[in-house]
């Protein structure tokens, strides 16, 4: 989460007459608007060395809201503090959640070896007949099923021994939004109104 109130940038607006104040906060406001969640994005997919982009649901809880005297950009996912600060090892992450992940990147394929079998199997009555008593006791879909529950435990482990590093998307895209709301201060300061409420 990043709030920015006017008085976050005092060098500016210790200097600004009073008058200015509301402009310099309109400044902040529309500049959080325009800017945070295109600078989130970018944040976000520079992270190395994999972005931290599955299904795209942390990169679209980026919000903005208004406050008294400025703006708030924070992030509605739960999994927004994870990311941003990483994980301590010696916590069982949620094996379902990692179940699904493995299964969105394709980690587990169908054994070549078992999908030809099971054409050759289906291709003759007596082969069918086959097919259909080993389907009755264990699908290929079942073995696929077992392989990425398998496969999320492994990496669960993994997390739970060496816990998960932090990918600082909020730090990073704080320090950018700062330099970005000087600017549209200074702006201010100078008198160059910045559009929108």
């Amino acid at each position: 989460m990043r709030t920015v109130h006017h008085r976050d940038l005092a060098g500016f607006i210790r200097k600004m007459p009073k008058e200015r104040h509301a402009a310099a906060v309109r400044a902040i406001r529309v500049t959080m608007r325009t800017r945070a969640r295109v600078v989130f994005h970018e944040e976000i997919l520079a992270t190395k060395p994999r972005p931290p982009f599955d299904r795209g649901e942390f990169d679209r809880s980026g919000k903005v809201i208004p406050i008294d005297d400025g703006a708030r950009f924070f992030s509605s996912s739960p999994y927004a503090s994870v990311i941003n600060r990483g994980r301590r090892p010696g916590t069982w992450p949620n094996i379902t959640a990692l179940m699904g992940w493995v299964k969105r990147h394709n980690l587990v394929e169908k054994s070549p070896e078992k999908a030809r079998a099971w054409a050759a199997a289906k291709s003759t009555f007596m082969g069918f007949l086959a097919a259909q008593r080993m389907s009755a006791r264990k699908t290929m879909t079942d073995y696929t099923a077992a392989s990425i529950k398998s496969i999320a435990w492994a990496i669960a482990a993994k997390i739970k021994r060496d816990g998960l590093p932090a990918k600082k998307v909020f730090d990073r895209t704080s320090a950018r939004l700062v330099v970005e709301l000087k600017a549209a201060v200074r702006a201010a300061f100078a008198g160059k109104e910045a559009a929108g409420p």
